[in-house]
């Protein structure tokens, strides 16, 4: 029988060495986070038009009406949500912010002045449906 549980965390342990002495010991660890803002808490709203014209680049730095509400730390990704496009926040500076675009296979597309951003954080991890595999696309 499957379980349907959700992995809240994980950790891998690898060993090499002989049966006398271990050479390495190394634990890696991961808390999987969820992909997509189940909270739906709106923070902000787009300042302009984020379009992606053909033959140039894909826009990854524009302007909301207030960036407070985005939380840049220096130790954990912070993730937002427009229109059912992921993006990884980069930095901000003011009320700019730079992203990396179309984060876990989300599609980039265009998004109009007034679009509401919402925060993917800790908060929606306890909202995860069964199947979201937290970005756990790949193998390791």
């Amino acid at each position: 029988m499957l379980s349907t549980d959700i992995i809240r965390k994980s950790n891998i342990r690898y060993l090499s060495g002989d049966s006398k002495s271990t050479t390495r010991d190394v634990t890696y660890s991961t808390e999987p986070r969820a992909v997509q803002s189940y909270t739906a808490d709106i923070i902000t709203q787009l300042s302009e038009d984020l379009i992606t014209e053909d033959g140039k680049p894909v826009p990854t730095v524009f302007t909301v009406d207030d960036a407070s509400g985005i939380i840049v730390s220096g130790v954990n990704n912070v993730y937002i949500d427009v229109d059912g496009e992921e993006m990884r926040v980069k930095s901000k500076s003011g009320n700019k912010v730079t992203v990396e675009r179309g984060q876990d296979g989300t599609k980039i597309i265009n998004h109009l002045r007034g679009a509401p951003i919402k925060a993917i954080g800790s908060a929606d991890n306890s909202f995860v449906l069964s199947g979201d595999d937290f970005g756990f696309s790949g193998t390791m």
